[in-house]
């Protein structure tokens, strides 16, 4: 699922130029972001389960998915790293507490 969401996101970016989901304005753009919002969420849900069944629990499942998002949060207001990497990277972090 990884390569896929990776596969999708190289696509759009080489299609249009960019990946911010501020510019999906046309009927391409929103293909591209239709697709990758597919295979994220299916990520997003396989890396839940997996952090279910490795022992977690829904708990420690969830505590480490926040955990993830506080980190991601840190790089946000502390470095430059991408906003565009770290908006995916929180997008994929927030599916599995939704399930929980």
């Amino acid at each position: 699922m990884f390569a896929l969401l990776m596969a999708s996101l190289a696509i759009w970016y080489r299609s249009l130029g960019t990946i911010l989901v501020d510019t999906v304005s046309s009927t391409k753009a929103e293909m591209f972001y239709w697709v990758t919002i597919m295979f994220s969420q299916t990520l997003s849900t396989a890396l839940g389960d997996s952090a279910d069944t490795a022992g977690l629990g829904y708990l420690g499942g969830a505590m480490l998915f926040s955990a993830l998002l506080a980190l991601v949060a840190t790089l946000y207001y502390s470095t430059s790293v991408s906003r565009i990497l770290l908006f995916w990277i929180a997008f994929i972090l927030t599916r599995p507490l939704v399930l929980w």
